[in-house]
């Protein structure tokens, strides 16, 4: 028999929208499905979130029920309130009048009426402008990409049901919510999950649960390369580690590959709007600072992004994807939804690419990122996969900042390192090592030491911020 959870949610009437507002746990999991297998939709949320942002995702999405925890309770019920749509707040922890302590029988599991192209999932995107818009993924879009990922041999994820997989990533992220829910499932892996990244527990976790294949971000790929709590640590079991959300430097990459013999660090591409994965490494084929090859039933294109016309072969371009994992647009968004569609089906997505002629792709970094230097474009992800590489530094972000001459001028932020070398860490040493290794156009105009960067969830680095604060 299954869970009450299971049942209980997926008993929910068709085509209710439910809000998941939970930190990671199994019955995450558990819900996110039961409400696939009902017809429904979902709509993930942050449990950082505001009261007024995630009553806005709730309005925006039309969610009738939400599921929580009596820790979130006041924030939710206050989003609710302001939401104006949702009728039922559930409480995991809470027993009193929960329906989740009532069994509603397998007849009740599936819903008629649902296709493949219906919506599922509404997850949000951040956005660099504006609001956060919901992405709406069909049935099709999600089950495409698992398959695109776990399919043919030799040209997947590399993941099998002997693997234990990591679920540090938060879950109501596109990239946990289709490798970790969904991906990882498939194969019949087994899934260690964590409410949150802490130091200790996470590598605790690892140790403990013989985690042989972790799905990480950059942040906790430069974690376990540099941090001196690693030594201590049994991380023996590990296999893979794929990376994505933003890109890995190539030097970081095969810095981890150094530290742990044996381990193999791939990374992958890809955007809510994909479901999300597009690109991934290969296991023979697994270049450092590469996103990998194309996904198997997805085509690609460069493009000026001007004219969007293709560019030459050879050289960089914005990149766009079609294929089966392909969103069904932005919900409430139509001139948004137009506004990222190339005739065809291509979708934009604003970052800056090439491929190499043994089909590997490489991003360079995000069309409106890119920093403009007497005409020339500079990509933040090279300069800060340069800083990455000096003695003492923790981490870094790049931003452009205006320049009368030049129109802009990178400024970096940097994190010291607890160590003698990030102590003597100084602006002049910053900029020197940069300096022998870059153009004229490309160097360090300011830099500035700040305690951490900020960063999403999925471990991307919130520019806007630095931008904000400088």
């Amino acid at each position: 028999m299954a869970s009450p959870l299971w049942a209980a949610v997926s008993a929910f009437p068709t085509p209710q929208t439910l809000g998941i507002h939970l930190p990671n746990a199994p019955e995450y999991i558990i819900a996110f499905n039961a409400a696939a297998v009902a017809g429904g939709r979902v709509t993930t949320s942050s449990p950082l979130a505001t009261a007024s942002e995630l009553g806005y995702q709730l309005r925006d999405a039309s969610a009738s029920t939400v599921l929580t925890l009596s820790a979130f309770r006041q924030t939710v019920e206050a989003a609710a309130a302001e939401s104006g749509c949702v009728k039922r707040i559930l409480c995991l922890d809470e027993e009193s009048g929960s329906i989740f302590h009532e069994d509603k029988g397998v007849e009740a599991w599936r819903a008629d009426g649902v296709t493949p192209q219906d919506c599922f999932a509404l997850p949000y995107s951040s956005g660099t402008t504006g609001l956060p818009k919901g992405t709406m993924l069909s049935h099709r879009n999600l089950v495409a990409n698992i398959a695109q990922c776990t399919g043919q041999a030799e040209h997947n994820l590399d993941m099998t049901a002997d693997d234990v997989v990591l679920g540090v990533l938060p879950a109501y992220h596109i990239y946990a919510m289709t490798v970790v829910c969904k991906a990882a499932l498939r194969v019949g892996a087994t899934v260690a999950m964590l409410p949150k990244f802490e130091a200790p527990t996470f590598l605790a976790a690892i140790q403990e649960h013989r985690v042989t294949w972790a799905p990480l971000v950059p942040p906790l790929v430069h974690f376990l390369a540099k941090h001196p709590a690693v030594e201590a640590a049994d991380l023996s079991s590990l296999r893979i580690i794929f990376s994505g959300a933003a890109p890995l430097d190539a030097g970081m990459q095969s810095a981890v590959e150094a530290r742990f013999p044996g381990l193999s660090v791939r990374q992958g591409y890809g955007m809510t709007e994909l479901s999300p994965i597009c690109h991934f490494a290969h296991k023979d084929h697994n270049k450092p600072g590469s996103i990998g090859f194309l996904a198997p039933s997805c085509e690609a294109r460069l493009v000026d992004p001007e004219t969007t016309d293709d560019v030459p072969e050879g050289e960089e371009g914005e990149l766009c994807v079609r294929g089966p994992n392909v969103m069904l647009g932005y919900l409430n968004n139509p001139k948004a939804t137009r506004d990222c569609m190339l005739t065809g089906g291509f979708l934009r997505t604003g970052d800056i690419a090439h491929v190499a002629a043994d089909g590997q792709w490489t991003i360079r970094d995000r069309l409106k990122e890119l920093i403009k230097v007497k005409g020339f474009q500079v990509a933040p992800a090279e300069l800060e996969g340069i800083l990455m590489g000096i003695d003492g530094v923790a981490d870094t972000a790049v931003i452009a900042i205006p320049h009368d001459r030049d129109g802009e001028r990178p400024k970096a932020f940097v994190v010291r390192s607890e160590s003698p070398a990030g102590e003597a860490l100084d602006v002049d040493a910053i900029k020197e090592a940069v300096k022998a290794v870059v153009s004229d156009y490309k160097q360090i105009e300011e830099v500035a030491f700040v305690d951490a960067i900020p960063k999403s969830a999925a471990g991307k680095i919130l520019r806007r911020l630095l931008r904000d604060a400088r």
